[in-house]
Order: structure tokens, then C-alpha cells, then sequence
């Protein structure tokens, strides 16, 4: 071979390795979000509620922001579970992502023995959009209870008289968890939706109940209803004078509720950090934090591990109290 042919040879290897090397720079430095595409943010419940409304709140400011659309899909059923099964089968391009709470995601992973996914390992945790505030204790106004002692003390003297208002696992868990510090004494009762188990508490059908803060303070400031206790560690400014379970010594028993984006299996931990930098952007816009201040929520703060991290903690609280309390979830 001649020496020519050799150097021919070599250049047109050099240059073959250097076509892939930009090749694979291309597509390492393919941005999570195509600058030209439309990104769906699939939600799993109904129009008009908090994990609906705050996935509109971002969406809005991302499409502002990246110069294209962000539309908002409403899949409801099964608490937030076929939106997330929908997400998990999607390309895990940035062109579909999932907007859903605690109840389709470590709820779901801690009390359901068979779901059509996995909720850690098919789904990538992106951002926190929006936190909630704690629950409400309430009861009716014409309950003789006055304080949460005082309530205690009367479910163990009237246990065939004492429920409360099972409406979703996201308020039965902490419900229980409750019960399971303090001694109080209840049964549960099903109910469809926390505006059915309030009509229960006002007329006298339901103990109690466990509750957010668009549920429950419009009644007690009415004076229909009286709180007896908020989850968490502190009081809450809208019920100065409530205490909180962590003051009366009940540190276990919180309610940390979100609503979160997700992406499927698959994205990588670059295109996640991306997709989080341009949520945690929108989410210190002022205009973004008081449209989310106004439907109850706050901006959230976590993102990729710190929420992975989150979610497993979460889990494992769940699996805890569900063990502890012999609760069955189908």
C-alpha cells in the first residue's frame, strides 16, 4: 500500500471519528424542550381543583417565557392514577409531562398492592409546583366538644357515636395517624368528596372531619363549624388562636401535600434539571406566587433529588401508619 493511500486512509478515519464525536455532541446537548414543540402537562383530576389549577398557573408562565405552548390535558379517574400511567408510556422527549399530587405518587406507590405502574421507577420527579396548607380539624358548632382533649375524652365515651369523613387517602392517612397518637376513637365513613362530608358534619352525620383550608375555613369563620386542631408543627395565621398537632405533641401527625411535575422513564437527569430551572424560574415570578397565594397554595420548592428524596421518605411514613392502623385500600 502506498504511502499516499496510508495518509488517505487515516484522514478519512480522522474525520469519520470526529462526525461522530459531533454527533454525539448534538444529541448530548439537545435541550430537555425542543424550542419548536408543543410540551402537554397531563393531569390527573378534574378541571377546577388545586393540582388542575396550579398545573394552568405554571403552564402559562413556561409558555410565556419559552416562547411556545405548554397546554394543560385534564385525564381524571382512579385518583390520579390513569394520568399517570398515561405519562409513563410517553416518550420521554419533554413533550409530555404529568401534573399530579401525593395521591397518584407515593399515596399510590405505600397502600395499593397492584397498580399498572410503578410510581418511583417509572416516573421521573421534576419539580414541586405547589404546597399546601395544613388540615383543619373540624367539628359542628353544636358539638360539646370545645378542644381537641375535649374530643378525645368524648369519642372514648361515645365510640359507637364517633366518625369521621373518609373522602380520599390524602386526608384518611393523616386521619388515622391522628388516632393513632392521641387515642381518639372513630370509624370511618366514605364519602365522595369533601363538599358531601362537610354537609355530613353539618348535619350531625359526621363526627368530624380532617380537611383543607377551601373545605373548612369558610365555616368556621361562619360559625357553622368549630376547629379543634391544624396538622403540622405550627398554627396557621387564618386560625391564630387553633392549636397545631405538633404543639399539642403530636409531631407525627403532618400533611405534606403537593402537587408536582413529572416526566417518564427515561429522561435523563440533564433534561430533569432543565425542566426544573425553567419551573423554578416561573415560580419566583411574582405574578405566578399570588395567583398560586390565591387558590390556597404555595410555590414550591423542591426539585429533582430533593423531591425524589421527598417522595421515598413519604412512602415509607405511609406504609407506617397504614401497618400500624390495619387500613385496606382496593
Amino acid at each position: 500500500m502506498s504511502a499516499a493511500l496510508t495518509m488517505e486512509k487515516g484522514i478519512m478515519m480522522t474525520f469519520k471519528r470526529m462526525l461522530q464525536c459531533l454527533a454525539f455532541l448534538c444529541v448530548a446537548s439537545t435541550p430537555a424542550l425542543a424550542q419548536d414543540s408543543t410540551t402537554r402537562l397531563i393531569v390527573g383530576y378534574a378541571p377546577g381543583g388545586g393540582n388542575d389549577l396550579s398545573a394552568r398557573i405554571i403552564a402559562e408562565a413556561l409558555g410565556k417565557s419559552a416562547g411556545r405552548p405548554f397546554i394543560v390535558e385534564n385525564k381524571p379517574g382512579a385518583s390520579g392514577q390513569l394520568a399517570a400511567e398515561f405519562v409513563t408510556r410517553a416518550k420521554p422527549d419533554g413533550g409530555t409531562l404529568l401534573a399530579t399530587g401525593n395521591s397518584a405518587i407515593s399515596m399510590a406507590a405505600a397502600i395499593y398492592p397492584k397498580l399498572n405502574y410503578d410510581p418511583i421507577k417509572d416516573l421521573v420527579p421534576v419539580a414541586i409546583i405547589a404546597d399546601y396548607p395544613q388540615l383543619v380539624m373540624i367539628v359542628a358548632a353544636g358539638h360539646p366538644a370545645r378542644t381537641f382533649a375535649e374530643f378525645v375524652s368524648w369519642s372514648k365515651a361515645n365510640p359507637e357515636k364517633s366518625n369521621y369523613a373518609a373522602v380520599a387517602p390524602a386526608y384518611t392517612i393523616p386521619t388515622e395517624q391522628l388516632k393513632l397518637v392521641s387515642g381518639l376513637q372513630a370509624q370511618a365513613i366514605s364519602y365522595k368528596s369533601s363538599s358531601e362530608a362537610l354537609v355530613g358534619v353539618l348535619n350531625g352525620q359526621i363526627s368530624f372531619l380532617l380537611g383543607d383550608h377551601n373545605t373548612t375555613l369558610s365555616t368556621v369563620s361562619s360559625g357553622q363549624t368549630r376547629a379543634l386542631l391544624v396538622t403540622g408543627a405550627d398554627r396557621i395565621a387564618a386560625l391564630p388562636e387553633i392549636p397545631s398537632a405538633g404543639e399539642l405533641g403530636y409531631s407525627e401527625v403532618s400533611s405534606s401535600l403537593w402537587t408536582g411535575i413529572f416526566a417518564p422513564k427515561g429522561t435523563t437527569p440533564e433534561q430533569a434539571q432543565e425542566i426544573a430551572g425553567l419551573i423554578s424560574d416561573a415560580l419566583k415570578e411574582q405574578s405566578v406566587q399570588e395567583k398560586l397565594h390565591t387558590i390556597g397554595v404555595k410555590p414550591g420548592k423542591l426539585v429533582t433529588g430533593e423531591f425524589g428524596a421527598q417522595i421515598v421518605r413519604e412512602v415509607a411514613g405511609v406504609r407506617a401508619v397504614v401497618k400500624a392502623a390495619g387500613l385496606k385500600f382496593e
